[in-house]
């Protein structure tokens, strides 16, 4: 009898250690997560390092979706274009039939954008639409945000109204967005001028134009930023044939880019031909 008592203490205790080691496990990556993800916005490249510290083996379900989600939002953020769907596919694949989850709304941004950069236009409409839908119910200002402008951006050569639409919303809730920065204040603004000139509306997409370069040239010693403001502001002239403006303008914009790349370099070429 003793011996019953004592072997099915030690089972207890074993079966105890055992909850208590899962739930360990289960939470072993929580705040290294949590920390990357808090990274990505304004020091991306140190997200990917942290990240890269997590041993992807040993990982769970919901670890390796949450993983491989601030990842790709990391890779984003550093510049990389995520056409690469090794890693989002891992996460949609997990929060796709978990539209209550707080990350859901940025896995289908996500996941829209790869779509995007890889032509499937209609798979990409579907996901940042529901991405905006989940991120507006759940009040998560920064995703809608994203959502808009990537939505205006498939609809610019389609259907102009409509991107035009989807800019001016964009615009308008970053502003209200406690945590907005110049740089994306004038990105968003861009993206409104380069959906006017889309629909011919010239005159008004060099006017909001001009509000972004005096907002970047005000408030930003950001070279790329200005170049990129200038750059449109060349080609909105080019179109409307005022190629003394176009070339001034991509002239300013050339000197400026850090690295000559080829949409800068054919922005230049254009205008000198003009």
């Amino acid at each position: 009898m003793l011996i019953y008592k004592q072997s099915h203490r030690i089972l207890a205790v074993a079966f105890l250690l055992t909850i208590i080691m899962l739930h360990s496990c289960q939470g072993r990556y929580n705040s290294t997560f949590d920390n990357a993800l808090a990274l990505c916005e304004n020091a991306p490249d140190s997200s990917i390092v942290l990240l890269q510290q997590c041993n992807k083996l040993e990982m769970d379900t919901e670890e390796l979706a949450k993983y491989s989600l601030i990842y790709t939002i990391a890779l984003d953020k550093s510049g990389y274009d995520v056409d690469n769907d090794s890693l989002i596919r891992i996460a949609y694949n997990y929060y796709n039939s978990r539209n209550n989850d707080s990350l859901y709304s940025k896995c289908q941004y996500y996941m829209g954008k790869y779509y995007m950069l890889t032509d499937s236009t209609e798979k990409a409409k579907l996901c940042l639409t529901s991405s905006y839908n989940h991120a507006d119910q759940n009040g998560d200002l920064y995703t809608k945000c994203l959502a808009l402008n990537a939505l205006s951006h498939i609809q610019m050569f389609v259907k102009p109204s409509e991107s035009i639409l989807y800019a001016r919303q964009a615009e308008q809730f970053y502003k209200k967005y406690r945590n907005k920065t110049i740089s994306n204040e004038v990105y968003y603004k861009l993206n409104l001028s380069e959906s006017l000139w889309a629909a011919d509306s010239i005159d008004a997409a060099i006017s909001e134009c001009r509000q972004a370069l005096r907002l970047a040239t005000s408030s930003s010693n950001d070279s790329l930023l200005i170049s990129n403001v200038l750059q449109d502001l060349s080609c909105f002239y080019d179109s409307k044939n005022i190629p003394d403006s176009a070339l001034f303008y991509a002239q300013k914009s050339y000197s400026l880019k850090p690295t000559k790349d080829a949409s800068c370099l054919q922005t230049l070429s254009s205008a000198y031909i003009s």
